[in-house]
Protein backbone atom coordinates (compact mmCIF):
# COMPACT_ATOMS: atom_id res chain seq x y z
CA UNK A 1 0.00 0.00 0.00
CA UNK A 2 2.92 2.34 0.64
CA UNK A 3 4.08 1.87 -2.93
CA UNK A 4 0.63 2.83 -4.20
CA UNK A 5 0.73 5.94 -2.05
CA UNK A 6 4.15 6.89 -3.43
CA UNK A 7 2.96 6.40 -7.01
CA UNK A 8 -0.17 8.46 -6.38
CA UNK A 9 1.94 11.16 -4.74
CA UNK A 10 4.23 11.39 -7.77
CA UNK A 11 1.26 11.44 -10.12
CA UNK A 12 -0.43 14.16 -8.11
CA UNK A 13 2.67 16.36 -8.14
CA UNK A 14 3.16 15.79 -11.86
CA UNK A 15 -0.43 16.77 -12.61
CA UNK A 16 -0.19 19.75 -10.29
CA UNK A 17 2.89 20.98 -12.14
CA UNK A 18 1.17 20.46 -15.48
CA UNK A 19 -1.65 22.83 -14.47
CA UNK A 20 0.68 25.85 -14.14
CA UNK A 21 1.01 26.57 -17.90
CA UNK A 22 -2.78 26.89 -18.09
CA UNK A 23 -3.00 29.64 -15.47
CA UNK A 24 -3.55 33.31 -16.26
CA UNK A 25 -0.51 34.95 -17.81
CA UNK A 26 0.96 31.78 -19.29
CA UNK A 27 1.05 30.67 -22.91
CA UNK A 28 -1.64 27.98 -22.67
CA UNK A 29 -4.20 30.09 -20.80
CA UNK A 30 -6.43 30.20 -23.90
CA UNK A 31 -6.98 26.44 -23.47
CA UNK A 32 -8.02 26.67 -19.80
CA UNK A 33 -11.72 26.06 -20.49
CA UNK A 34 -11.16 23.11 -22.80
CA UNK A 35 -8.34 21.27 -21.02
CA UNK A 36 -6.99 23.00 -17.91
CA UNK A 37 -10.06 22.49 -15.74
CA UNK A 38 -9.93 18.76 -16.31
CA UNK A 39 -6.32 18.64 -15.12
CA UNK A 40 -7.39 20.29 -11.87
CA UNK A 41 -10.20 17.77 -11.41
CA UNK A 42 -7.84 14.88 -12.14
CA UNK A 43 -5.31 16.27 -9.65
CA UNK A 44 -8.01 16.50 -7.01
CA UNK A 45 -9.02 12.88 -7.60
CA UNK A 46 -5.38 11.77 -7.32
CA UNK A 47 -5.02 13.71 -4.07
CA UNK A 48 -8.12 12.06 -2.60
CA UNK A 49 -6.84 8.61 -3.59
CA UNK A 50 -3.44 9.46 -2.06
CA UNK A 51 -5.05 10.46 1.23
CA UNK A 52 -7.08 7.24 1.28
CA UNK A 53 -3.99 5.09 0.59
CA UNK A 54 -1.98 6.83 3.29
CA UNK A 55 -4.86 6.41 5.74
CA UNK A 56 -5.08 2.69 4.99
CA UNK A 57 -1.30 2.30 5.35
CA UNK A 58 -1.24 4.12 8.70
CA UNK A 59 -4.22 2.15 9.99
CA UNK A 60 -2.61 -1.14 8.93
CA UNK A 61 0.65 -0.17 10.59
CA UNK A 62 -1.10 0.74 13.84
CA UNK A 63 -3.08 -2.53 13.82
CA UNK A 64 0.08 -4.57 13.21
CA UNK A 65 1.88 -2.71 16.01
CA UNK A 66 -0.99 -3.46 18.42
CA UNK A 67 -1.06 -7.15 17.46
CA UNK A 68 2.71 -7.45 18.01
CA UNK A 69 2.39 -5.82 21.42
CA UNK A 70 -0.39 -8.22 22.40
CA UNK A 71 -3.17 -5.65 22.39
CA UNK A 72 -6.26 -6.46 20.41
Amino acid sequence: MAEAGAILDRGFHLKLRSVVPFLYGHSLYVYWDSFGKYLVIFSTVLFILFVICVGIAINSWMSLRNVRRGRF
